[in-house]
């Protein structure tokens, strides 16, 4: 039964980089604690939010590729912002240590996400998000505050 479930979310994947471009992650995670073997849907992409339309979105998407014996095994979806400090850590820590792409159907066990301790998770998709801080101008450089100095002295 999982091994459908897997194979049927890498479907549902190849259409939700269609319909969320800016997709940054896919993955079922298993959280530590009483869950009754069911997984928990991570999805993180620019273009779906944390509200009512988000999981709308995501669960249309299972509708069309799921059965309902799949969905069954998954307890909830979770839409992770892409500018979310724990999933930043997490992609900055997995793909520095594995390069810019890992293996498709990478697996995890015993970690640490945010604030959730995870006990098993299957990553479907990881693409490293890219960083929101403002592009340097030619001839500055960033100080420890983040602000910027020109390396030009001043006029006088």
């Amino acid at each position: 039964m999982q091994r459908t479930l897997f194979q049927k979310l890498h479907r549902m994947l190849e259409a939700a980089k269609d319909r969320w471009p800016g997709l940054l992650f896919f993955a079922l995670f298993r959280p530590e604690g009483e869950n009754f073997g069911r997984w928990e849907l991570v999805v993180s992409a620019d273009e779906l939010s944390n509200d009512l339309a988000g999981y709308d979105a995501v669960a249309e998407e299972m509708g069309k590729r799921l059965g309902v014996s799949e969905r069954m095994l998954i307890s909830r979806i979770v839409i992770v912002p892409p500018n979310d400090p724990g999933l930043r850590a997490f992609l900055d820590a997995k793909l520095l240590s594995h390069g810019e792409d890992l293996p498709q159907g990478y697996s995890l066990s015993h970690f640490v996400f945010g604030t959730t301790a995870v006990r098993r998770a299957h990553l479907f998709f990881i693409r490293h998000a890219p960083s929101k801080k403002r592009p340097l101008r030619r001839g500055s450089v960033r100080t420890a505050t983040g602000l910027r100095k020109s390396k030009k002295p001043a006029s006088i």
